[in-house]
């Protein structure tokens, strides 16, 4: 939890030319490393930004606690489907799709791989897609 307090809720990777917001790092004169307005920890002495955005803005409590809410209720639909997919697999080999265990509208499509890790992807939009 404490990286998602440290990041600008727009911050998407230094490997990026643009945050989620749309920020080219190069306007703001960000060269790398320490610079990046996204980082709280990017700030001098005194707790001034070295560098300001006007969209940097860092998630609340709340939205955290939200995201982690979210983040719990989609891994147990995988966790739902990837049983399912296991036990279907043991007794049809060839078979590579069952209906959908996560949303029960959809089909799951998937692949189990000689060193056990399951490739899957529902047909409904939303729901469960994971590679291992």
């Amino acid at each position: 939890m404490r990286k998602r307090t440290i990041f600008c809720k727009h911050f998407n990777g230094m490997r990026n030319d643009t945050c989620r917001a749309g920020i080219e790092y190069l306007s703001l004169g960000v060269r790398g490393g320490l610079e990046y307005p996204c980082l709280k920890r990017a700030r001098d002495p005194e707790g001034t930004p070295r560098v300001k955005c006007s969209k940097c803005e860092y998630p609340t409590q709340e939205q955290i606690a939200r995201e982690d809410e979210e983040s719990a209720a989609r891994f147990e639909k995988i966790v739902t489907a990837r049983a399912a997919i296991v036990a279907h697999a043991k007794d049809h080999p060839e078979d590579n799709t069952i209906p959908c265990p996560a949303c029960k509208t959809g089909v799951l499509c998937y692949a189990v791989h000689s060193n056990g890790h399951v490739h899957a992807k529902c047909s409904t939009d939303g729901c469960v897609c994971w590679m291992e």
